[in-house]
């Protein structure tokens, strides 16, 4: 053979050896899982969205803590309950798979409670889930308008004019037990308002067989119980406390005038005239008030300027919320049996739930 020949056939052999050497004993890049999210905390029913980071990888499965999966590259997810949930993605490529994980909150729904005046209980039901109503109290014989919550005690407060003349406040643990009256011997006690700051619950108290109207208060246990404000031929069905200003305001519905006043009632002044409604609300981060006149309510500045409506006509309105974290607004109708939600200016107004037996006193637990 050939030397020159023989020399390039044994060099191309050497070449081609070296080359199949050097394949057999490359290891593909190791896949690396990875994954942000734009939120960590999300409401129960709210979207969150995923953005795969993973590198050589060309397979994905994610685990939503859920029961659920995706073999999306970046999905969106929402959640039905809260919970913590940990959020999982395992990323394949040639070179084999790893996972990564992270932790997604799911803040717990928001409950609106009301007094079903006409079915003779407290119930409450979550905003994003307005069809699972939960009975939480029976208060038949013991039925008013009036409801608040003290988030920090987890207590709630109703009013009960069921019997004329021996109307009475109670309380009652978030849990539902420890009830128990707090307050007795009123007329027919309306709405009521706390001042957790000060430890005090004012009421509203119609007293028309005597001619005088009332504005009480007294401690979160019932005692050092005193009127405030009296108003002779006066019906007083509504009040508000703003404690950011050490305000009170109640209105005479009789006398069609909406009054604001120190908390001890002191310096109480007329603000608007014409008005006789059930319900008052004040909004102290916006220097607003709500309240309803004629089944319309509406919203002013805190001296009575500026009135503008919310929501013109329907029903009569005895429970109105206002969320300043979400700047949104919830009132409710006795006649139509809706409770609605909007905007602190009353736009994008929706029915949150309807079918209800005389809805009266709210609020918002979250």
């Amino acid at each position: 053979m050939n030397t020159k020949l023989y020399r390039y056939l044994t060099f191309l052999f050497l070449l081609i050896v070296a080359f199949s050497c050097n394949d057999d004993n490359t290891t593909p890049p190791q896949a690396t899982s990875g994954f942000t999210s734009d939120k960590s905390e999300a409401k129960i029913g709210e979207e969150i969205n995923f953005t795969n980071t993973s590198a050589n990888a060309t397979a994905f499965k994610w685990s939503f803590g859920d029961g659920t999966t995706s073999k999306d590259i970046s999905p969106r997810k929402s959640y039905g309950a809260s919970g913590t949930y940990t959020v999982s993605l395992l990323s394949t490529g040639a070179g084999g798979s790893t996972i990564s994980s992270q932790n997604i909150t799911v803040l717990p729904d928001p409950q609106l409670y009301y007094v079903a005046m006409g079915a003779s209980l407290i119930q409450h039901f979550g905003i994003s889930t307005p069809g699972d109503v939960t009975d939480f109290l029976n208060i038949s014989e013991k039925e008013g308008p009036g409801l608040a919550y003290d988030a920090e005690h987890q207590k709630i407060y109703f009013s009960d004019f069921y019997e004329t003349g021996a109307g009475k406040i109670w309380s009652v643990n978030l849990d539902g037990t420890d009830l128990k009256v707090i307050i007795d011997g009123l007329y027919d006690p309306y709405q009521i308002a706390l001042d957790i700051e000060n430890g005090k619950i004012y009421w509203a108290e119609d007293w028309f067989n005597e001619d005088t109207g009332h504005i009480g208060r007294a401690n979160l246990d019932g005692t050092d119980r005193e009127y405030v404000v009296d108003v002779p031929d006066g019906r007083l069905y509504a009040v508000a406390v703003d404690t950011q200003h050490d305000k009170l305001y109640y209105n005479d519905w009789q006398n069609e005038e909406l009054y604001r006043a120190n908390l001890d009632g002191s310096d109480a002044t007329p603000i608007l005239s014409g008005v006789y409604g059930y319900a008052i609300q004040v909004d102290a981060e916006n220097d607003k008030i709500y309240f309803e006149d004629d089944a319309t309510l509406y919203r002013a500045n805190l001296d009575g300027s500026n009135v503008e409506p919310v929501n013109e006509g329907g029903s009569l309105i005895y429970g109105i919320v206002v969320d300043n974290t979400e700047n949104l607004l919830y009132w409710s109708g006795r006649e139509t049996g809706e409770i609605y939600r909007a905007n602190l200016d009353g736009t994008h107004r929706s029915v949150l739930k309807a079918g209800l037996d005389s809805p009266r006193g709210i609020f918002l637990k979250k």
